[in-house]
């Protein structure tokens, strides 16, 4: 027979590992150390390595609660994600919240757009290694609000940009009023076309802004510079403005970049091939074709649909930008050609429209502000106005090419090119 193997009764384990004795009244000696399970069996001992596991179903349990443990430590959990990417200071929290220094923000946080009011610098010098980047030119364009953003007139006004009401100069409003007002040779619509527009206009007062601006064409309110002005002036559509011509306001992120419906300039057939390589210089190109339609733009022009939620209000704040890039280049020009000039010489205009009413903006430059100021307002309703709004938008197309070019020609003249 197999030789008897006594094993320990199983005994219910002991909540706590460790049995703390100061306090004990029961006879045990005061002992200031704290003993294990393993003292309360003195006959048991872990078996060693050469001698056979001779053991009960108990056995398991009971080196496996009374034996040191021998397993090694667990190991921790991997840190998460992109957290050793991140500075050291990132990981805490602040102590000190009044203390500037201690405030940072973490690198993943998209740029705010701040709207009206400079970018706070959260990041200073020596607190994080992202303090040290310069902003560049596409954060800054990315941070610029939207058009409809009730702050953008504000954005417009810390980059110099003022629209009206402004006290007009009396030169400045007698001369738009000139340009706009000259009496035209040819005849007069006769009366029926004149009804018919009006109530085509009518008709398109539920009409998006597309069928608008292509209703306007068909009525003739805007003139085909194609078939009227060949050779002389370009209609640019929906192609943008560049904006870089436009001076930059530190700590104040840019207006929207413009792309009027139309913009009206001068065609590069209207100047000799000196004109055009003096136009082609480094410090002038960009200003005497800031479009790809053509040279020195000169009228701009919105379509806008109500029933779509185009108002006036986003239009002449589009083309206060748009009218603010004109000027600037005639600005530029001028004083390239070291002429003694005054807000007169850099005028340019623009227009709004809807299916039911128009405004005529003119622009110029005064005390370092570009500024756009309502000129005329016409109502559709109206048959007159209507006439009249037709005349005046030629007037003003005519008025590159009567008037601005010649201008622009002379000043050239005064350009010299530069030595080959």
């Amino acid at each position: 027979m197999p030789a008897e193997i006594l094993c320990p009764q199983p005994r219910r384990p002991l909540k706590r590992k460790f049995i703390d004795n100061d306090n004990d009244n029961d006879g045990w000696p005061s002992i200031k150390s704290k003993r294990t399970l393993l003292d309360f069996f003195p006959d048991f001992s872990a078996p060693s390595d050469s001698e056979p596991l001779l053991r009960c179903r108990s056995d398991s349990f009971l080196l496996q609660t009374m034996s040191p443990r021998l397993n090694p430590p667990r190991k921790c959990r991997a840190p998460p994600r992109h957290q050793d990417e991140l500075p050291a200071h990132l990981h805490s929290i602040p102590t000190d919240v009044n203390n500037p220094s201690q405030l940072c923000t973490s690198p993943a946080t998209p740029p705010s757009t701040y709207i009206g009011e400079s970018p706070p610098d959260l990041l200073l010098e020596g607190s994080s290694p992202l303090a040290s980047r310069e902003a560049t030119p596409t954060d800054s364009r990315r941070s610029s609000p939207r058009v409809r953003d009730p702050c953008y007139r504000s954005t417009l006004r810390r980059n110099n940009i003022e629209i009206g009401p402004v006290k007009v100069p009396l030169s400045i409003r007698e001369y738009g009023r000139q340009i706009i007002e000259r009496p035209r040779d040819s005849p007069t619509l006769p009366e029926f076309q004149v009804e018919s527009m009006v109530s085509t206009l009518r008709l398109l007062r539920d009409a998006d802004e597309g069928i608008i601006n292509n209703g306007c064409t068909i009525l003739q309110l805007f003139p085909n510079t194609f078939l009227d002005y060949q050779g002389k002036v370009n209609a640019g559509s929906n192609i943008p403005l560049s904006l870089s011509t436009l001076p930059r306001v530190s700590l104040v992120p840019p207006p929207s970049n413009p792309r009027p419906d139309y913009h009206y300039c001068l065609d590069p057939d209207s100047f000799s091939a000196e004109e055009l390589e003096k136009q082609a210089l480094a410090d002038l190109q960009p200003y005497a074709q800031p479009s790809t339609a053509g040279f020195w733009p000169f009228l701009v022009m919105e379509c806008k649909s109500q029933s779509r939620g185009g108002n006036f209000y986003v239009a002449s704040s589009q083309n206060a930008v748009a009218g603010a890039i004109c000027v600037n280049s005639m600005e530029k020009l001028l004083t390239t050609a070291q002429t003694v000039h005054t807000e007169i010489d850099s005028v340019c205009f623009s227009c709004n429209i809807d299916a039911e009413r128009a405004e005529v903006h003119i622009h110029y430059f005064q005390n370092g502000r570009f500024i756009s100021a309502e000129l005329e307002d016409f109502n559709f309703k109206a048959a007159t106005d209507v006439v009249h709004f037709r005349n005046c938008v030629r007037n003003m197309v005519e008025f590159g090419f009567k008037d601005r070019l010649p201008q622009i020609q002379a000043l050239l003249a005064k350009i010299p090119l530069p030595p080959v």
